[in-house]
């Protein structure tokens, strides 16, 4: 049998499309859950917050972002489980029909040097829990992916993830506190793989959120009630919050406790973000681990770079039930840009009465 890439490539040749579209290549479609209306809840802001994005990033639009700040009306999308026959996964893309999906962008001249002395898997059936948001950002793998294991499970599937180079820091000891139970597959043969589409935070993928939380939350904590001011420092995606240390302080003055994911361990985090009132921090993967172990009752306040608007935090706060305040930082750039710190006082304060 050739290999997917020689199909791939032929395909190519010969002009035919070579995109992998589960709904055009499955051969089995089976909706989990229907389309179906809801309302987003508005975020917490001063006036004319809003006014000040300039720039949202290329994979969303600023129209969209706003709409999450503002809430109102929207429409959960239909849940499909897709079954790709003879599909084929090569590290980060998925083979099948000779189309080809890369969820991580990779070419295939990178991933066959990935490759090169892997053994390859045999596979009768599993589902596919990996997203291309999860593989490339951290916040979105702890809820989207992990929540993809518990609908495997639900659906009586064996559960197949890609492999992330390189790891996320966290994720083992994630996956201890969550109970999520998935093989990691850098090349595989399968005869039957089930991929699912299901965009948006949906009422059932919002059950497996809180799932995930009462899991984790199973840890104890070492307050409750109590603020907590994450650090953002020079991690994850190029959002330098210059003033930082002012952040600090005011928090400290307010008497917020200090943690910085990259200095601690999961058990740490979670021991010191437990049933947390307010978890405050550059808008990021900092505030989703405070989503896993703050009260449900509490709240998440955001500072947002004018530069880079997305509140992608706020999605997962509102499946959760659990308010958001925004405060978006016009001054500088993403190489550094500064949060007023009256206002960030004041949004607080803010916060703290609608809740």
């Amino acid at each position: 049998m050739f290999h997917p890439r020689f199909q791939y490539a032929i395909s190519r040749l010969i002009g035919q499309g070579t995109e992998l579209v589960y709904e055009r290549e499955a051969v089995q479609r089976r909706e989990l859950a229907p389309a179906r209306p809801g309302v987003r809840p508005a975020g917490i802001l001063l006036p004319g917050q809003l006014d000040r994005a300039r720039a949202a990033m290329p994979s969303t639009t600023m129209e969209f972002q706003k709409s999450v700040a503002t809430g109102g009306p929207i429409t959960y999308p239909a849940t499909t489980l897709y079954t790709l026959k003879d599909a084929r996964i090569e590290q980060t893309a998925i083979y099948a029909n000779g189309k080809r999906k890369s969820l991580t962008g990779i070419g295939i001249q990178q991933e066959m040097t990935y490759s090169r002395g892997q053994s390859e898997r045999k596979i009768d059936r599993a589902l596919l829990v990996s997203t291309h948001q999860g593989l490339k950002y951290f916040g979105d793998w702890l809820f989207e992916n992990t929540a993809r294991v518990l609908l495997a499970e639900e659906l009586g599937e064996r559960a197949i993830s890609m492999v992330r180079m390189p790891p996320y820091t966290h994720g083992a000891r994630y996956d201890e506190l969550f109970a999520v139970h998935y093989q990691k597959i850098r090349r595989a043969r399968v005869k039957e793989l089930l991929v699912v589409d299901d965009w948006g935070h949906t009422p059932e993928k919002a059950a497996r959120y809180r799932t995930l939380r009462e899991r984790a939350r199973c840890t104890p904590g070492r307050a409750h009630g109590h603020d907590v001011f994450v650090v953002r420092g020079r991690s994850g995606q190029v959002r330098r919050l210059a003033n930082e240390d002012a952040c600090i302080e005011w928090a400290r003055q307010r008497g917020f406790s200090i943690v910085d994911p990259v200095q601690m361990t999961v058990n740490q985090l979670v021991h010191e973000l437990r049933d947390a009132r307010c978890v405050a921090g550059v808008e990021g993967s900092g505030l989703m681990h405070g989503l896993v172990a703050m009260a449900s009752d509490g709240f998440l306040l955001g500072i947002v770079a004018a530069d880079r608007f997305v509140i992608g935090s706020k999605e997962y706060a509102d499946a959760l039930g659990i308010p958001v305040a925004l405060v978006v930082a016009d001054k500088g750039n993403l190489d550094g840009f500064e949060v007023d710190i009256e206002e960030l006082n004041a949004t607080y304060e803010l916060a703290l009465a609608s809740a």
